[in-house]
Formats: structure tokens, C-alpha cells, sequence
């Protein structure tokens, strides 16, 4: 796939989010070069090198069917203004793609899910709440997203602030995998279904979802 002239300016990041928004993988993924994706880079930390670049992870490259649809989202990308999604647009980029360490990942990712969710009171309620309605299509469902949402919440919470107790009891690799899930489903979700979303401030993004009964 040669997306070279869509993305004359900023062409590696924008094909990285191409990649992560139409791969269809439940994990981080990142295009490494113009036909090779990375999945999820810091999952089993593999070492490799690719065109004198060092990257971590596992590669394999995309085939007709990928290709068609990383090529479609390129042109959704480039058919919508990301202004209100830029900060969580870059920090997932981040944390699938410049991040070699498990916690930044974790942490890049979280405050991703921040800048589309989050509210100055009760920010870990708004981040989770935010998610859990967006993507969550039962009650059942949205309660399952919203207690993963705080937990990977919380475990951020734990290494930003230095509580090793509570570092030494959290699955790192596990918390960082989540929060980073999460992170890439809400953007793809609001990139293709509720692009009217896009533009709102995080605050009145959560605050939409959760009155709404659009779900």
C-alpha cells in the first residue's frame, strides 16, 4: 500500500493511526513501514530490526484486505478535522509506537482516555463512565467496561504516585494491554460511528454520553 502522497506531511503518524483504527486486532497495533504492522509492540518484548530502525514486538505485513482498509481510513483521517481529538490522538500513538516501557505505555494511554473523557471532578468516574457508554452495548456490558476502565485507572494511579505496595499487586503488562484497548476502541468508535462526538471538550463528551440514550 503506497499512502506516500495522502500523507505528505506527518505521513508516519497518520499512517499509524490508519493502521490501529482499521486492523482488526483486540490489542495495540502500529505500522512500522508502509507494509508491515506491528502487533502490539510490547506484548511478548521481542527484539527486532526493521530498514536500520530498531522496534520492538512481532511483525508481519499487511495483506490485500488490510491494506484496502487501512487505505479507507486513511481517507477518513484525512476527511476529518481532528482538532478535538489531538492530544488523545497523539497519546495513543505514544503508546504503541514510541513507548518501549511498559509503564509510560500504560500511562500515555490513560491520559488518552483523559483527553476524551475526562472532568476535573470525579475524573476517574468521567474517564470510566465515558468508555463504559460509548462502547458498551448492555448494562451488563457498560458495568464490565466501567470497572475495567477504573482499574487500569487506578493501577496508572499507582505508579504515577509511587505506591510501590500497590505496584508490586498490579499485572503490568495486563493493566497497560486494557488501558490501551480501550483507548484505540473509543477512537475507532468515535472516528466511525459518533463523529459528532469529535469536536465536543472531553467534559461535555462524557457528559453527552452518559445522558444520552444513543448507545
Amino acid at each position: 500500500i503506497d499512502l506516500t502522497a495522502k500523507f505528505e506531511s506527518n505521513m508516519r503518524e497518520k499512517l499509524s493511526l490508519a493502521t490501529a483504527l482499521a486492523v482488526d486486532e483486540d490489542s495495540a497495533t502500529a505500522a512500522r513501514s508502509r507494509a508491515t504492522i506491528s502487533i502490539d509492540p510490547l506484548r511478548d518484548m521481542g527484539q527486532s530490526w526493521t530498514a536500520s530502525t530498531y522496534s520492538l514486538g512481532q511483525h508481519f505485513c499487511a495483506d490485500g484486505n488490510q491494506s484496502h482498509e487501512i487505505g479507507r481510513f486513511a481517507k477518513k483521517i484525512d476527511d476529518i478535522d481532528f482538532d478535538g481529538l489531538d492530544l488523545a490522538v497523539r497519546r495513543f500513538l505514544s503508546s504503541v509506537v514510541h513507548r518501549h516501557d511498559l509503564v509510560d505505555s500504560l500511562i500515555d494511554a490513560v491520559v488518552g482516555l483523559e483527553n476524551l473523557f475526562g472532568h476535573r471532578s470525579e475524573i476517574s468516574f468521567s474517564v470510566a463512565s465515558g468508555v463504559a457508554m460509548l462502547l458498551g452495548s448492555s448494562s451488563e456490558e457498560r458495568n464490565d467496561i466501567f470497572e475495567g476502565v477504573k482499574d487500569v485507572y487506578n493501577a496508572r494511579s499507582a505508579f504515577v504516585h509511587g505506591d510501590k505496595k500497590r505496584m508490586n499487586k498490579i499485572d503490568l503488562s495486563d493493566k497497560r494491554k486494557k488501558a490501551v484497548c480501550y483507548l484505540k476502541r473509543s477512537l475507532r468508535k468515535i472516528v466511525v460511528d459518533r463523529p459528532e462526538l469529535i469536536s465536543l471538550s472531553a467534559s461535555d463528551r462524557a457528559k453527552l454520553l452518559i445522558l444520552s440514550d444513543k448507545h
